[in-house]
């Protein structure tokens, strides 16, 4: 069985892979969310995964064009991607 953390950074994983570049989409904001608050706020690769959203999101806000856009979004899988190696 997974552990807390392991399941909160799949989770986000998860929602990352399933978001829309909107500034408002459901996903994006959940998967901040998670990221901010979940159980070891010292994780670097917690944390490095919730920069990764917050700066998409602040860029879609500005009105960032779709290539970058899409381009801060796989960073953001990434940094995920890594919480989830880590964390597991």
């Amino acid at each position: 069985m997974a552990n807390p953390a392991e399941s909160t950074a799949h989770e986000v994983h998860a929602l990352l892979l399933e978001a829309r570049l909107e500034l408002e989409d459901a996903n994006l904001t959940k998967a901040a969310h998670l990221a901010e608050t979940a159980a070891n706020p010292r994780d670097f690769r917690q944390m490095e995964t919730f920069v990764a959203i917050r700066n998409l999101r602040t860029a879609i806000e500005g009105g960032v064009g779709a290539d970058e856009a899409e381009t801060l979004l796989m960073h953001a899988i990434t940094t995920a991607e890594q919480w989830v190696r880590q964390a597991g």
